[in-house]
């Protein structure tokens, strides 16, 4: 199982990136397979990639880390957090959807361009086409 923390502050004030790397620290048993973080600037509706030990954004005001146990598509293209490639919405589960592949065919259909054979991919693309 993998191992998903956060934190947002929502006053907007910085957050402690030494708090996310502890929160991925104390996880690494859920997740050995990969280790990934995403940093948000809520109010400026901006997002990138962090890795460890590069420094924090200006004025980060929320971050998820996530702890990867790959089971079924072991390429590093499936670490998450995942971006839908605007890096406007990102993802972090744990979980398995069973037809990822026939949902995958469905939305390559209507023009989705897939990075990886994820199903997090597949639910990124079908959040944007259908919603919840």
């Amino acid at each position: 199982m993998c191992g998903i923390a956060g934190v947002i502050d929502f006053r907007g004030r910085p957050i402690d990136s030494a708090r996310l790397r502890a929160m991925a620290d104390v996880q690494r048993h859920r997740g050995p397979d990969g280790e990934g973080a995403v940093l948000f600037r809520i109010q400026a509706g901006s997002s990138h990639w962090w890795e460890r030990d590069a420094p924090p954004a200006a004025a980060a005001d929320g971050g998820f880390v996530h702890r990867r146990l790959a089971i079924i598509y072991l390429s590093p293209a499936g670490r998450q957090p995942m971006h839908d490639g605007s890096e406007r919405w990102w993802l972090t589960y744990n979980g398995e959807i069973y037809n990822y592949r026939e949902l995958m065919q469905e939305l390559e259909g209507l023009g989705y361009v897939f990075r990886s054979r994820s199903d997090t991919e597949v639910i990124l693309h079908a959040y944007h086409e259908w919603g919840t």
